[in-house]
């Protein structure tokens, strides 16, 4: 009896040696495994396994390891391993559930959740239900998934992600717009917790009013920065504050017939397009958010207005995408031989950056296009420039003033246009020209004339602006024949 106290007394500090460096091996385990160095911990957690095959944390511990790096199979086997000494720790459960549902089987991944919420005191069940909430959304069980959303935020209503993935679940159900109200509270509720995406998504799927966006207007005046005159049609293009590479207007419900005329039929559609604007706007999400309206009138009764085409959508265009701005209007029920003009509006909707396109036309029993335009640029007599467009070739135009080739006119002072070698042009003609003031973009002089044309001819007793200033003279001429021939030109010019 002795001997067997003295052998056990000699015994127990060998014990004591054992247990302490046990457990320095289990805190070092416990540190990498913080540290996410999960195949370092293994190999400890493997050697304490065989010191103590029936400690069965160890086992858990393990299948930790493997969920958190991806060894999905290989941590269901451990863990099954851990659930098969003791079924009686939620956590256990809630690992392989893990494994499962990284797996895909998400199946086996509710059967474990499940299982844990029925061994899992209070404390960690909104979690729990999360997960489970997860895992019906990947099976396409939305109504299922809300469900389990809503246990979890009665146990844990501060939780943004709860509310988050709940709204986005509801837009998935088949009438989703019966339950925009639950959807934007539980969208707002998100977004008033920190997730600034919940705004976004809540305007782009729900429309909330939550989440419309502010746009901070700037009202600060924007001089005009550009006006032009398209020469067939004589529309006028006035910009503020937008710069742009071209403006081109077509006729018909393709984009490769220009509209050569201000003869449109009833019932065709006229295209805007802005290639390559610049200037816009962008807010702090880096998007631009722009407008586009139109309004028709019979000279000044205003027949039509639009609403701003782009009132509700405040989602905005990245500024890569923004590389052209269409517009189409279709023009209907209006009176054949009436003089309408259509005005065509785009514009930056967090400043007053602008452009105005104000295009005069009839209406005509057929529309003019072409889809081949002759466009060259040429110089005036003393220099101006001019841009000239169209199938009737003019190989020389001067501006005349008391007989003399001017550069610029006297105001309110009659002038003579002189047109040299005239070709393709062997009838008659109509004669319009007009002025356009430069600082504002209004037409202040409009003409129309008919007749007879020879090789050299003389517009004669033309009238220049009554006020000094910068302004385009638009001329445009056609031939009054079946057969349809134009010609049409642009230039600025100085008035003294």
């Amino acid at each position: 009896m002795r001997n067997f106290i003295f052998c056990l007394l000699s015994f127990l500090p060998l014990l004591g040696i054992a247990q302490k460096k046990y457990k320095e091996q289990q805190k070092k385990a416990f540190e990498l495994l913080q540290k996410e160095s999960y195949q370092e911990a293994i190999l400890i957690f493997d050697e304490l396994i065989k010191q103590k095959p029936k400690i069965v944390d160890n086992y858990y511990w393990k299948g930790l390891c493997l969920v958190r790096q991806g060894k999905n199979g290989e941590a269901i086997n451990m863990l099954n391993m851990a659930i098969e000494k003791n079924d009686k720790n939620w956590l256990f459960y809630k690992s392989r559930g893990d494994a499962y549902y990284n797996s895909t089987n998400y199946q086996n991944a509710l059967k474990d959740y499940q299982r844990a919420i029925d061994l899992e005191p209070t404390k960690q069940k909104d979690t729990l239900f999360w997960y489970i909430a997860d895992t019906y959304r990947k099976l396409n069980q939305y109504e299922k998934a809300i469900e389990n959303y809503s246990k979890a935020i009665q146990i844990n209503s501060n939780n943004p992600d709860l509310y988050y993935h709940k709204g986005f679940c509801y837009s998935f159900l088949t009438e989703r717009e019966k339950y925009k109200e639950q959807a934007c509270s539980d969208y707002q509720k998100a977004f008033n917790g920190g997730i600034k995406n919940a705004q976004t998504e809540a305007w782009e799927i729900f429309r909330c009013d939550f989440a419309r966006p502010t746009i901070n207007k700037d009202n600060t005046p924007i001089a005009i920065s550009k006006v032009e005159i398209e020469p067939l049609t004589g529309a006028s293009i006035v910009s503020k504050g937008i710069g742009y590479e071209r403006i081109e207007i077509y006729a018909g419900k393709s984009e490769n017939s220009f509209l050569i005329s201000s003869e449109i039929a009833n019932k065709s559609d006229i295209i805007f397009k802005i290639i390559k604007p610049i200037g816009f706007r962008q807010n702090e999400e880096d998007k631009i958010l722009f407008g586009t309206d139109f309004a028709i009138y019979e000279k000044d009764k205003l027949l039509h207005q639009s609403e701003d085409l782009y009132k509700d959508d405040f989602t905005g265009v990245d500024a890569e995408m923004l590389k052209s701005l269409k517009l189409t209007i279709t023009l209907d029920n209006l009176q054949e031989n009436t003089e309408y003009s259509l005005l065509a509006h785009f514009f930056d909707k967090q400043s007053n950056a602008e452009i105005s396109i104000s295009l005069p036309f009839v209406i005509k029993l057929k529309t003019r296009t072409d889809n081949i335009l002759n466009s060259s640029f040429g110089v005036l007599g003393q220099g101006t420039a001019s841009k000239s467009v169209g199938d009737i070739e003019i190989e020389r135009i001067e501006w005349r003033q008391n007989q003399k080739i001017v550069g610029k006119l006297k105001a309110n002072q009659p002038f003579d246009l002189w047109l040299w070698d005239i070709k393709k042009l062997s009838e008659g003609a109509l004669i319009e020209y007009a002025w356009f003031d430069t600082q504002n973009g209004k037409k202040i002089i409009h003409k129309k004339t008919a007749m007879k044309f020879s090789k050299t001819t003389q517009l004669k007793d033309l009238i220049a602006p009554s006020n000094s200033g910068r302004y385009i003279f638009w001329l445009r001429i056609v031939q009054i024949s079946s057969a349809y021939k134009s010609f049409a030109f642009t230039a600025e010019m100085n008035v003294d």
